[in-house]
């Protein structure tokens, strides 16, 4: 008889136990979707005021072009480094690139086409302004690209050039 007690109590003890722990999963699912619910609407809110700042003017000697960026983590890095007066090298006869101080965040892929205006990423710290369309091989992380094209290839020249990057103010 104590030997059935027993183990109806113990039964009992565990099916309690069960309920507490699977009571405490359910509140502690619901508290992080909760959490989960707050950091979206926080992102939203990210995505809605980055998305007024994701242009930039690029400037070259007397030439102001503007750009679009991407809305991912390695253009939002990239902003934060902005202003950026920077002495741009020539590669190929197609692009301008610079070698930053620091590491950003990658998502590489293969465009397969470069296109000119394109503003990218080789590897996680080589900054790379394309200013004619060719064909590669080579997997880039994309920020962004010039909005308005003309007289990108005159004002980038042959040769190596000091280029600024800038955020556009809202008064631009």
């Amino acid at each position: 008889m104590k030997k059935h007690i027993i183990i109806i109590l113990s039964i009992s003890i565990f099916i309690i136990l069960l309920f507490l722990f699977s009571n405490l999963n359910f509140i502690k699912n619901n508290q992080n979707n909760n959490l989960l619910e707050t950091e979206k609407e926080d992102d939203n809110q990210d995505n809605q005021e980055g998305e007024e700042n994701m242009k930039i003017n690029i400037v070259v000697g007397n030439n102001l072009f503007s750009a679009t960026l991407d809305d991912n983590a390695t253009s939002r890095n990239f902003i934060t480094l902005l202003p950026l007066e920077i002495n741009m090298k020539e590669l190929n006869e197609n692009e301008k690139y610079y070698y930053l101080d620091h590491s950003l965040p990658t998502n590489p892929y293969n465009p397969k086409t470069i296109n000119s205006g394109d503003i990218m990423l080789f590897g996680s710290d080589c900054l790379v302004l394309f200013y004619e369309t060719f064909d590669t091989s080579y997997s880039y992380t994309k920020l962004g690209s010039i909005d308005n094209l003309d007289g990108l290839k005159e004002a980038l020249g042959n040769g190596d050039i000091i280029i600024k990057f800038e955020l556009q103010n809202a008064n631009n």
